[in-house]
């Protein structure tokens, strides 16, 4: 079966809601289901993950703790000048 005028419209594309999704490919308009990525299963995070994420935490929270006159001079010393 051949999806033409998907949505009243000639051109649809995109999800509808969390259930369908109009896309196009070449000169043709499919009908999908919509998938949740990763399947249903649920996702456990490896050591390193967890590790990466509190590297991560803990750099988010010593910039939160820098004074701004400190962060807009790191931002100074990281960020090109123009004409570089």
């Amino acid at each position: 079966m051949r999806l033409k005028g998907p949505l009243f419209s000639l051109k649809a594309s995109k999800q509808l809601g969390k259930n369908l999704i109009y896309k196009m490919k070449g000169n043709r308009c499919f009908l999908t289901k919509y998938n949740k990525p990763g399947g249903n299963k649920k996702f456990t995070a490896s050591a390193s993950q967890l590790t990466m994420r509190e590297r991560m935490q803990d750099g988010r929270d010593a910039w939160a703790g820098l004074s701004q006159a400190n962060k807009d001079a790191w931002n100074a010393f990281v960020l090109p000048k123009h004409g570089e």
